[in-house]
């Protein structure tokens, strides 16, 4: 399953995406050094990042501590 990724203007976040199946709610996050996918993510949620203008503390403060994630490593 591949998430079309938006471009971000943070710092430290280069893009990010989200897609909703059936089975899956997954927010994409593309950081320097990999991807960082969310497991269960509302949509609300996604929303609210791309709308804030403090990406980086977002995706500590909101989606680290309360949603599960894997990272993967940029080829």
């Amino acid at each position: 399953m591949k998430i079309e990724m938006t471009a971000s203007p943070a710092l430290h976040i280069k893009a990010i995406g989200y897609e909703r199946t059936n089975t899956e709610k997954i927010l994409s996050i593309e950081l320097p050094n990999g991807i960082r996918k969310f497991y269960g993510v509302p949509k609300n949620i996604y929303d609210e990042l791309v709308k804030t203008l403090h990406r980086a503390d977002f995706l500590v403060k909101v989606l680290a501590d309360n949603y599960k994630y894997e990272d993967t490593a940029c080829n």
